[in-house]
């Protein structure tokens, strides 16, 4: 396995390939890195400069892989070499429509990853072209100037090897010129003036699973909420609210994703401390049923504001699309967190409305829809 990485490794400077080496897994997942929480094991960079590093000199590659054999092969992107990350069926779909909009990519190399596959292109040289993450279309991420992929035989943190397509191996096939079309969409910057909180849906379809309960998980970290909770979280409002549901893996990698970046300040997009403070509270004290009965009063004396304030928080939420309330009897309120929604697809509606599940029931189909 040493000799055919370090083979490679060369055989891929001789290309001008930039090389440099990345860490490596064991047959547990585990990253050589050493970190139990590592969020890209065997992905991140050996070398201590990464990828600045990355050179096409034999005698400093022979260096890298005689002194740690088994390290990960990463090829810096850029200066000519395009690659799109089809990441899962999610990207095989919108590659699929884009392709459908404008015309069929041409054959060229192609890599098989852990969970998708890298088509590698050419392109212009006198053109910046930005790696970017689900610019061109979601799960379809650019590869090119700041950018590196993992090559064949590399191993995959899931057990197995990246490998190229039986019928797309750079010895069988040439390096084909990425269409104009793609080098459009790779070029053009998407400004979005979406509030925080506003990705949430009441249903997710196929094309905006993996985006929205990524966001949503982001979310929920930069409100401070323990990891084990937004996993909870994401991973009921998977179960419950999502046609079809994704793969347990799938919802653990865009979970590793979301916690790889740093955490925001809400208030920065538009939420208040107060207002940060009040959805936490009812976030957790919804975790089980998916909706709490709180007074005013209440949340009043658990946040430290006073009920004035609370009112024009829990507006605040209404309006970002974080929070639903339902009105209820007495000075009390339904409020359901717009983060999942087991208990909202059949609640149990009782006498006069109540929502107690010890009253007298009947099963009435209810989704609080903003």
């Amino acid at each position: 396995m040493e000799n055919k990485l370090l083979e490679a490794a060369i055989n891929y400077s001789h290309k001008d390939f930039r090389i440099f080496p990345l860490h490596s897994v064991d047959d547990q997942g585990r990253c050589s890195c050493g970190k139990q929480d590592c969020d890209s094991p065997g992905k991140h960079p050996r070398n201590y400069n990464g990828l600045k590093g990355a050179t096409t000199d034999e005698t400093q590659i022979i260096k890298w892989w005689r002194k740690v054999p088994d390290s990960n092969i990463g090829i810096r992107t850029g200066r000519g070499l395009f690659v799109l990350d089809v990441d899962g069926d999610e990207g095989e779909d919108s590659l699929y429509e884009l392709q459908e909009k404008h015309e069929k990519l041409p054959d060229t190399w192609e890599c098989l990853t852990g969970r998708g596959r890298h088509i590698y292109l050419s392109c212009p040289t006198d053109k910046y072209i930005k790696s970017s993450t689900s610019q061109v279309g979601f799960d379809l991420d650019v590869r090119c100037e700041g950018g590196y992929v993992i090559t064949p035989p590399s191993r995959h943190y899931f057990g197995n090897t990246y490998e190229w397509e039986v019928s797309s191996h750079p010895d069988d096939i040439p390096l084909a010129e990425a269409p104009g079309w793609l080098i459009r969409l790779a070029c053009t910057r998407k400004k979005s003036n979406r509030r925080w909180g506003s990705s949430f849906k009441t249903i997710l379809h196929i094309g905006e699973r993996n985006e929205a309960l990524f966001k949503e998980a982001c979310h929920l970290r930069d409100l401070g909420l323990d990891r084990d909770k937004v996993e909870h979280f994401i991973y009921l409002r998977n179960r419950c609210d999502c046609i079809p549901p994704l793969k347990d893996g799938e919802v653990e990698t865009l979970l590793r994703s979301a916690y790889s970046y740093p955490r925001r300040n809400p208030r920065k997009k538009g939420l208040s401390e107060g207002s940060e403070r009040v959805f936490r509270y009812i976030l957790e004290k919804s975790l089980h049923k998916g909706h709490c009965r709180l007074s005013k009063n209440e949340i009043s004396l658990a946040v430290g504001l006073k009920q004035r304030q609370v009112f024009n928080c829990i507006r605040q939420l209404e309006r970002s699309g974080l929070l639903q309330v339902q009105e209820h009897k007495g000075l009390e309120h339904l409020y359901f967190p717009q983060t999942h929604a087991i208990p909202w697809q059949s609640l149990h509606i009782g006498v006069e409305g109540s929502t107690d599940p010890e009253s007298s029931v009947q099963e009435t189909p209810l989704r609080v829809v903003k």
